[in-house]
């Protein structure tokens, strides 16, 4: 019994879709594709999720073996094959200066596409579904990351300031400073569900995992819970070091 599963496309782009094709043979040497009656799992929903025709799903810059079973072939035996579907990443890169906008390149940062803001960037991060989510003064934006600018929020205080943003479960945490300074925690349309002051300028923000949240101001690192509960505090030695932004790695 030979099974078989193959891609169309060689690799699945984060947030990027692509069919899989199942083929079996028969005890009697035939081969046919297995179109119908197939059972597709992704036991790790967090790189690709597939759905009950084939499609598969990028979410995230990890790997996942994605099987197939199906009782189409040779009675009741069940035909069971497994690939490995790598997920490619991809960087985004916002730029001032003689031109304001957000550069996508691959992980050899050989640039695949841009687009232009017209706007100066404080601070940029990836979200779901090719989506790019950028501050700047007193709005927030969710760009595609072919350029079309889905939504834009605009806080009512112009003397608000977001130095940062970070994307993570479904969430959206961006920093402020000016007339306040704290966290922004809002859903990816970029409304508002909570926020919490911190009485000092941020300079760089990240979301952990658990809710929890990272951040840069002076030479001091914190890490705060999204209610706002403050959890453990860093302070530097020397008070002429300043932490200009954190990242976050992790599941």
């Amino acid at each position: 019994m030979k099974n078989v599963l193959r891609f169309l496309k060689p690799a699945l782009l984060v947030a990027g879709v692509m069919v899989l094709t199942s083929c079996g043979g028969g005890d009697g040497g035939t081969s046919a594709a297995l179109t119908t009656g197939i059972t597709w799992t992704s036991p790790n929903a967090v790189a690709a999720t597939v759905n009950t025709s084939g499609l598969a799903t990028g979410v995230a810059a990890r790997t996942t073996t994605i099987t197939a079973r199906s009782v189409a072939i040779s009675g009741s035996k069940v035909l069971k094959g497994t690939v490995t579907a790598p997920v490619r990443a991809k960087i985004y890169a916002s730029y001032t200066g003689s031109q304001q906008g957000v550069t996508v390149r691959n992980l050899n940062l050989n640039q695949t596409s841009n687009f232009s803001t017209g706007f100066n960037i404080s601070g940029i991060d990836a979200g779901p579904n090719n989506q790019i989510y950028l501050a700047s003064g007193n709005k927030l934006y969710r760009y595609h990351a072919s350029g079309a600018l889905i939504t834009t929020m605009t806080f009512p205080d112009p003397l608000i300031n977001y130095t940062d943003v970070a994307v993570r479960g479904g969430k959206v945490y961006a920093s402020y400073t000016g007339s306040q300074q704290g966290v922004t925690v809002r859903n990816l349309n970029l409304n508002q569900t909570s926020n919490f002051s911190t009485g000092f300028n941020i300079s760089g923000i990240d979301a952990g995992p658990n809710n929890e949240i990272y951040l840069a101001s002076g030479n001091k690192l914190y890490r705060y819970h999204a209610s706002g509960a403050l959890i453990t505090t860093m302070t530097f030695p020397d008070p002429l070091i300043n932490y200009t932004d954190v990242s976050y790695a992790g599941p």
